[in-house]
C-alpha cells in the first residue's frame, strides 16, 4: 500500500471516528438537557465534554490526510473548488467547535459549582442554552455535507452551496427537536 491510501484510510477513519464523536455528544448533550437535577446532568455534561475534546484532533488528522493527498498526486490541485470548500468546512467546524467548548465549558463549571452547594445535587439544572445545540447540529450537518462534497467534487460554487445546505439542515433538525422537547414538556406539565 502507497502514502497515497495509508493517507485516503487515515481520512476514512477520522469521518467515522467524527461521526461517532458527534453521536456520543448529541447523546449527552440530549440526556443533560432533560435531567430533572443538576446531579443527573453533571455525568451528562461531562461525557459529553471528554467526547468533544477529540474533534480538533480529528479535524486536524483530516485536514492533514487530505492535504497529503492533494500533494501526493491524486490528480487535483489547491485550486479545485470542493478541495478549496472541504478547507473552509474545517476552518468553519473548528471555529464553530471552539465557540461551542467555550459555551459548554462555562455551563459544565456553572454546573459544578451549583452541585456543589449543599442540596445543589438535587436543585432543578439552569435552563438548557439552545444555542449550543444549534451550533452543534449545524456543525454535525456541516460535516455531512462535506461527505457529499468529497464524494461528488462539484465546482466551488455548487460545493459551498452543498455545505450551506447541510449547515441549514442540521440548524432546522436542532429546532425542530427543541420545539418537540417544549411540546412534550408542556404536555407532561398540562
Amino acid at each position: 500500500m502507497d502514502g497515497y491510501h495509508v493517507a485516503l484510510v487515515i481520512h476514512l477513519l477520522t469521518l467515522v471516528a467524527a461521526g461517532s464523536v458527534s453521536a456520543i455528544v448529541h447523546l449527552a448533550e440530549s440526556r443533560g438537557s432533560r435531567a430533572a437535577t443538576i446531579g443527573e446532568a453533571v455525568p451528562w455534561h461531562r461525557i459529553s465534554g471528554s467526547a468533544a475534546r477529540f474533534f480538533p484532533i480529528i479535524i486536524v488528522l483530516l485536514f492533514a490526510s487530505g492535504s497529503y493527498m492533494v500533494t501526493a498526486g491524486g490528480g487535483w490541485s489547491w485550486s479545485t473548488g470542493w478541495i478549496d470548500a472541504g478547507i473552509v468546512a474545517c476552518v468553519l467546524l473548528l471555529g464553530v467547535g471552539g465557540y461551542i467548548g467555550t459555551r459548554a465549558r462555562r455551563a459544565g463549571l456553572e454546573l459544578k459549582q451549583l452541585a456543589s452547594q449543599p442540596g445543589g445535587a438535587a436543585a432543578a439544572p439552569p435552563a438548557h442554552d439552545p444555542l449550543i445545540s444549534t451550533l452543534s447540529w449545524a456543525n454535525t450537518g456541516l460535516a455531512m455535507s462535506v461527505v457529499v462534497v468529497m464524494t461528488l467534487k462539484p465546482a466551488l460554487t455548487d460545493s459551498l452551496g452543498t455545505l450551506v445546505a447541510g449547515m441549514a439542515i442540521g440548524v432546522a433538525y436542532s429546532l425542530t427537536r427543541s420545539r418537540g422537547t417544549a411540546v412534550s414538556g408542556e404536555t407532561a406539565a398540562g
